[in-house]
């Protein structure tokens, strides 16, 4: 088990999943290369997203899960095509298992998004999930963004996880599954590459009893921007779903039930 875990006297507990921006490039190459060890790799993974939060919002525990896997990123799923949700599913119940918590909560954005919705959903610990611009289409993802990973991720010698079950996260989670109430928070944005994909899913979900709130970014920013430039916002978001309370802001509308737009800053 790796990862960090950062004990703030609560009864509540955030498990953050890492995005994919943590291995440098020239990093990839190198380890794709044979230049660089597993080991060397691994020191990118301790650097984490979301780790100010820690001091930020201290009315919650925090544990920050790596993605150290198929050599570079396994987007919680994959070890070289071995299927390793299992694996992760044990790692949360230790974690959970340290104390008597109240609400876990599962988070992440981009590849952490994915991570934290497969698994926020799969776990009967984790009660609420906020995914931000998940990947619902992982290999299609793959292909655009970092096609050098795809003989790591998806292994010649390993048929339970290949380039067409990683295409549809659907494929991981059955609703027999979902064995606890679930409320699940996404925010993503009209110019997100997966933003139908991720609107599709979210509208989906709500046929295996899961409660599904789509926060929809109407500027013109794309993945990345959509999240680094209005993370005030999001960290607002969080803390009211960690105090059960409605988040109010000047720029927030609701469309409709449980579907808001966000106009930015």
């Amino acid at each position: 088990m790796s990862g960090k875990y950062v004990d703030n006297g609560s009864d509540k507990l955030i498990i953050v999943f890492q995005s994919a921006g943590r291995v440098p490039q020239e990093a990839i190459t190198s380890y794709i290369n044979k230049e660089v060890t597993d080991e060397e790799i691994g020191r990118y993974h301790e650097k984490y997203n979301w780790f100010n939060w820690t001091k930020k919002i201290e009315e919650a525990d925090f544990y920050y899960i790596e993605d150290h896997y198929s050599g570079i990123y396994g987007w919680y799923i994959s070890d070289f095509g071995k299927n390793i949700i299992n694996d992760i599913q044990k790692e949360i119940k230790s974690i959970v298992s340290k104390k008597n918590y109240q609400m876990v909560i599962s988070f992440g954005s981009s590849k952490g998004g994915t991570g934290a919705l497969v698994h926020g959903l799969l776990s009967p610990y984790i009660s609420k999930i906020f995914s931000l611009v998940p990947q619902i289409k992982i290999t299609e993802y793959i292909n655009k963004h970092l096609l050098m990973l795809k003989p790591l991720i998806y292994a010649e010698n390993q048929d339970n996880i290949n380039e067409s079950t990683m295409n549809d996260i659907n494929n991981f989670i059955h609703p027999l599954n979902i064995t606890r109430k679930k409320t699940i928070f996404f925010y993503t944005g009209v110019a997100d590459e997966q933003f139908k994909e991720t609107k599709l899913f979210s509208e989906k979900i709500v046929n295996y009893g899961v409660s599904s709130t789509l926060i929809i970014n109407v500027e013109k920013k794309k993945h990345s921007p959509m999240v680094m430039d209005n993370v005030e916002f999001i960290e607002n978001l969080l803390k009211n779903i960690l105090s059960n309370k409605r988040t109010k802001d000047k720029n927030l509308f609701e469309l409709e039930p449980k579907t808001f737009l966000y106009l930015g800053k």
